[in-house]
């Protein structure tokens, strides 16, 4: 694209003078570089609007699973309590302990139920296994819990030594194969999927990839989808390099590369 300028020119006027000064002025480097910034603007944003749906989606969820199963769970237990308390007052000499017994049985299976129901809400919100275990069992165990829901074959390659990583990192790297995954059962009509983790001397490698339909990667409606951007800027604020190759019916494979140098610095960045 050219610009192009006309001005007057300052020669005096008469025979041979005046004229105008024109100059041409390439800016479609300007044109291209507007567009791209205007493009991913637009994409930041569809990308903030989705995770403020998203912990709003949570948010109603969670409220919801407290209500219906922590709230059931209490209230049933404060009946057997207030009945378990009448029964006491006004029980005199001829108490059956028997009944009683079942009845604080019943109530201790109640609060067995209502502990593991917290346990697998907190657990959604983050796998305890990442905290307590590091990044490689958290990894495992999400791919069997993924293979146990939906059928898909998840295979996980990774030596013990990924789980001494910055935490925040660690963290940064789980939630990409969280949303590579979802993405592979939503999208991909994959049967398998292999995780892979790798160490070098210069930098840790994670690749995600499957034997789905894939789909063209020069098109830059399919990369740029919300999860694949949501993927990317984990791996970017983490201090990584965040690549994807997919061909139509080749499987997709994503690759995350974190320097070396870079690792024990990621502790301090946003996952």
């Amino acid at each position: 694209e050219w610009q192009i300028y006309i001005e007057p020119g300052n020669a005096p006027q008469g025979p041979g003078g005046g004229g105008v000064a024109v100059a041409c002025l390439d800016v479609s480097a300007f044109r291209r570089a507007t567009r791209q910034a205007q493009q991913s603007e637009q994409r930041l944003r569809a990308l903030a609007d989705r995770l403020q749906g998203i912990r709003e989606e949570e948010r109603t969820r969670i409220s919801r699973e407290i209500h219906d199963e922590l709230g059931q769970l209490l209230t049933a237990l404060k009946i057997d309590i207030t009945m378990l308390a009448r029964d006491l007052g006004g029980a005199g000499p001829a108490l059956d302990k028997p009944r009683l017994l079942e009845d604080m049985r019943s109530m201790g299976r109640m609060v067995d139920s209502t502990l593991l129901s917290v346990r697998r809400i907190a657990r959604q919100l983050r796998p305890e296994v990442l905290d307590a275990l590091g990044l490689v069992p958290a990894i495992e165990w999400q791919a069997s819990d993924v293979q146990a829901r939906t059928g898909l074959q998840c295979t996980v390659e990774a030596p013990q030594t990924w789980s001494d990583i910055a935490p925040r990192l660690g963290t940064a790297l789980f939630r990409i194969v969280q949303e590579a995954l979802t993405n592979v059962v939503r999208h991909a009509g994959a049967s398998r999927v292999r995780i892979r983790l790798h160490r070098t001397p210069c930098e840790l490698l994670m690749t995600v990839q499957d034997d789905g339909v894939g789909f063209d990667a020069d098109n830059d409606e399919a990369v740029t989808s919300l999860g694949i951007l949501g993927m990317r800027e984990r791996a970017i604020s983490s201090g990584a390099s965040f690549g994807i190759d997919s061909r139509p019916g080749e499987g997709t494979c994503i690759t995350v590369r974190v320097p070396v140098h870079q690792a024990p610095d990621a502790a301090d960045q946003q996952p």
